[in-house]
């Protein structure tokens, strides 16, 4: 578990590092990020992240989400942002072929017809799925995270499910 929480904040800083030094340095957004990674790497990493806090705080000056005289380890957790879309994974016969979204306030309650409605309205499963015969459909929700849908669809050529596999997988 600990290393999906890792790969996931490398995901992060690779995004923030990707932003244009002149967007970052004018945006309150970007500020308000970076002090909630640096939070969020804190049960991690205690030493580093305190570290980080101190630089952090002596060159800003305010954080509309953070308290500026606390440690970082005193801080409170980031909230999910409750406009964001969150992922729907679709799979056919246990094998990923694309990815979707689904609003994040719905996720957690999200019932396998909702989630049957998204993704079957994705053009991918338009082209490649909706002539065949679904025999079973199955949907896993993780809370605050991800859902992930499985068709199982016995008719359909496993070459295409490969080739969508390895396209999703580029990506």
């Amino acid at each position: 578990m600990i290393s999906v929480a890792i790969t996931a904040m490398q995901q992060l800083t690779e995004y923030l590092r990707s932003v244009p030094t002149e967007v970052a340095v004018n945006s309150d957004m970007f500020l308000q990020t970076l002090a909630e990674v640096i939070i969020m790497i804190s049960p991690i990493s205690p030493s580093f992240a305190s570290e980080l806090w101190e630089g952090y705080t002596n060159r800003i000056t305010s954080c509309s989400t953070c308290d500026m005289n606390q440690s970082v380890q005193e801080q409170t957790w980031p909230e999910l942002d409750k406009d964001c879309n969150m992922v729907l994974n679709v799979k056919c016969n246990n094998k990923m072929v694309f990815d979707t979204t689904v609003p994040y306030p719905i996720l957690n309650t999200l019932s396998k017809e909702e989630a049957q409605q998204i993704s079957n309205s994705h053009p991918v499963y338009k082209r490649y799925f909706e002539e065949h015969t679904v025999k079973g459909v199955h949907l896993t929700v993780k809370p605050d995270y991800k859902a992930i849908i499985d068709y199982r669809i016995p008719d359909i050529d496993e070459d295409v499910i490969r080739k969508l596999n390895k396209k999703r997988k580029k990506k």
